[in-house]
């Protein structure tokens, strides 16, 4: 798998052109925190070579508490690796069952203890809307968070999707439903509560103390470019999105015979704005729509305006001149937002 990855690198080497400006490096999705410190180096020295990283600000490794140890700590030591991402998920007990979790919350608190201890910057991932507890339990999280000196809370509403072991054992009433008002009401006590702590909402689901945003994941949402490598890794081009094949076998097979397992597909007009409205309106920001207009013409600049006038009505999208920003109300709907304005 490593050899197929580095592969992959040297043929993807002119994806970016020659003038890109890659930004992060993140190793993320699967168990990247299972690398030894050799693969890790033998990957890194890859990028090095096929790539400009010399403008580099953020190497992200995503990671599960369970895996990090003071073994895996030392292995990290020796990386490019300055930040991880880490899925807490909850500092109770209950709450990791409930979600079937193999950590428990000291592994959960020492993992982000050894991170600190050797300068990492830590990113965690908070679940909220959990039926075993509620916004007392989201408060002491958030707090042992702040006392750990970590800049960047993710925060994610609990969904069950279909045919997963908690959507069986929730039908079998061995576990209790998910309730979609206490979800809301948790999400409307984050977006009140983490402003009070120094942590500004820079987009929907991410709270960050100023300078500590994730370069990495604000590149999805302004619709950079970017490059995956790996099984079921995506790829966007600003024209065109591409995708690897998920099985790893034949993941392998073809990068050994020098080809790039992928499919592609080409993004029509209307494809490429109703992705930026969707990614837009979630950031701080908003949707400037003056850029709108300069990117897709008139004709969708004026359908925008005429469209976004009944959630400013309806206070769910308030307008600073040419930006659109949602509230703090209109957050909470913003996947219905951005497809009540999409361009069929």
């Amino acid at each position: 798998m490593i050899q197929a990855i580095i592969r992959e690198i040297e043929l993807q080497k002119e994806f970016f052109g020659s003038k890109t400006e890659i930004s992060s490096v993140y190793f993320g999705g699967g168990t990247p925190s299972l690398l030894n410190a050799e693969e890790l180096g033998d990957i890194w020295q890859s990028l090095e070579k096929n790539f400009d990283l010399s403008l580099l600000k953020e190497v992200t490794l995503e990671a599960n508490p369970d895996d990090i140890d003071r073994d895996f700590i030392q292995t990290i030591s020796q990386s490019k690796i300055d930040r991880l991402s880490i899925g807490v998920q909850s500092f109770d007990d209950l709450d990791l069952a409930y979600l079937n979790r193999v950590h428990d919350s000291k592994r959960a608190y020492n993992s982000i203890s050894h991170a600190k201890d050797i300068g990492l910057e830590v990113s965690t991932d908070l679940i909220f809307g959990i039926p075993t507890s509620g916004i007392t339990r989201l408060e002491s999280d958030i707090r042992k968070l702040t006392q750990m000196d970590v800049n960047h809370i993710s925060v994610y509403a609990l969904t069950v999707e279909l045919n997963t072991p908690l959507y069986h054992l929730i039908k079998r009433k061995k576990k209790a439903p998910i309730i979609d008002e206490k979800v809301v009401k948790e999400m409307s006590w984050l977006m009140d509560f983490m402003p009070s702590l120094g942590y500004h909402q820079y987009e929907i689901s991410n709270f960050a103390a100023p300078g500590y945003e994730a370069v990495h994941n604000s590149s999805y949402w302004h619709g950079e470019k970017y490059l995956g490598i790996g099984p079921s890794a995506h790829s966007y081009d600003g024209q065109s999105r591409y995708w690897n094949i998920s099985n790893n076998i034949k993941y392998i097979h073809s990068l050994k015979n020098g080809e790039i397992p992928c499919e592609k597909e080409i993004l029509t007009s209307h494809d490429r704005y109703n992705e930026w409205i969707m990614t837009r309106l979630r950031l701080k920001e908003g949707i400037n729509s003056g850029e709108l207009g300069k990117i897709f013409g008139e004709k969708l600049y004026q359908s925008f305006l005429e469209n976004v006038q009944i959630f400013v009505k309806e206070e769910k999208v308030k307008q600073y001149g040419y930006q659109f920003i949602l509230t703090n109300s209109g957050r909470l709907w913003a996947d219905y937002i951005s497809s009540e304005l999409f361009i069929e």
